[in-house]
């Protein structure tokens, strides 16, 4: 008779999600969209909410622009979440050939699972974009599964200079001919992930408390699964970038992520997504913050808030 129910797991293809490491996670998209014949005479399906820096340029836009693929951006609303409506239709009728999800900060849009199923049944390679999102995927489970690759950054989640992946759920790895590794697996993510909700709870509850005028958290909700990358505040009637500006002279280390959209974004077309990037701003809850300066910090940053306020 044969063996119905084996004594151990024998099936080494089963669960397996291969990766393959990159010295950039620009360098694993870039070979992604390369592998799938994207050129001048494709598109992309992207969304509407892409920063530029001089010193960094963009990331995940980049790779784009030197190929010359054509961009089609699906709309995002004030508050970072997908217009579900929107991004649908224009994967019905865009002629695009992938689809990228970006999870912004680690968060995963309530939209995002509908939208890669519609996007897959259209026959569309959906990319998933954790560069923010690596413990909501590997511990949260949240993220990363649903798509057909999705593309880690290490050195904005780990103490890490450089370092992207990515990852294949089904479809073949991009042959490459040079290879890179990095030692991470001594990293203990689950800890790691633990201390980041953590500290984001224990800030947005302090910022919550002092109710500072004009200031609102993006997600005011941290759900299960989502491990963040940084905490996100809209600030309304004060100069984001002169609080930025400050609150970084005194030493808490805030940023403004996509503070600035790439040129094509800049247009009437995108007024929402625009009036976003320049009302945005990321405190931090990485596993290095020291919890007990959290108070200290909030405090400063309601009276930066306040000293920057726009008359």
């Amino acid at each position: 008779m044969s063996q119905r129910i084996e004594k151990g797991c024998v099936n080494e293809q089963l669960f397996l999600r291969p990766q393959q490491y990159y010295k950039q996670v620009r360098q694993a998209f870039g070979a992604v969209l390369d592998s799938l014949g994207m050129d001048e005479n494709k598109k992309i399906l992207v969304p509407a909410y892409i920063g530029w820096s001089a010193r960094e340029g963009s990331g995940v836009f980049d790779p784009i622009r030197e190929r010359g693929i054509q961009p089609v951006f699906y709309h995002m609303n004030r508050n970072l979440e997908i217009d579900k409506d929107d991004c649908i239709a224009k994967i019905v009728d865009s002629g695009a050939k992938v689809l990228l999800v970006i999870h912004y900060f680690g968060f995963v849009d309530s939209a995002a699972k509908e939208i890669i199923s519609v996007a897959k049944e259209k026959g569309m390679v959906v990319i998933e974009d954790a560069a923010h999102g690596l413990y909501t995927d590997k511990i949260g489970g949240a993220c990363g599964r649903d798509g057909d690759y999705t593309l880690y950054s290490l050195h904005k989640m780990l103490p890490l200079s450089d370092g992207g992946i990515l990852v294949s759920n089904g479809k073949p790895l991009p042959e490459i001919n040079a290879t890179v590794s990095y030692d991470i697996e001594g990293y203990d993510f689950k800890a790691i992930s633990n201390i980041r909700v953590r500290n984001y709870r224990v800030i947005a509850d302090a910022l919550n408390k002092t109710a500072i005028k004009g200031v609102t958290l993006l997600r005011s909700e941290l759900e299960d699964g989502i491990v963040p990358q940084t905490l996100p505040v809209v600030i309304n009637g004060s100069d984001r970038d002169l609080i930025y500006a400050k609150m970084n002279d005194l030493g808490w280390g805030i940023v403004s992520l996509y503070h600035t959209m790439i040129e094509e974004l800049k247009t009437s077309d995108f007024e929402d997504e625009l009036w976003l990037s320049k009302h945005i701003t990321n405190l931090p809850v990485h596993q290095d913050l020291d919890i007990s300066l959290i108070n200290e910090m909030v405090n400063d940053f309601a009276r930066v808030v306040k000293e920057c306020t726009i008359r």
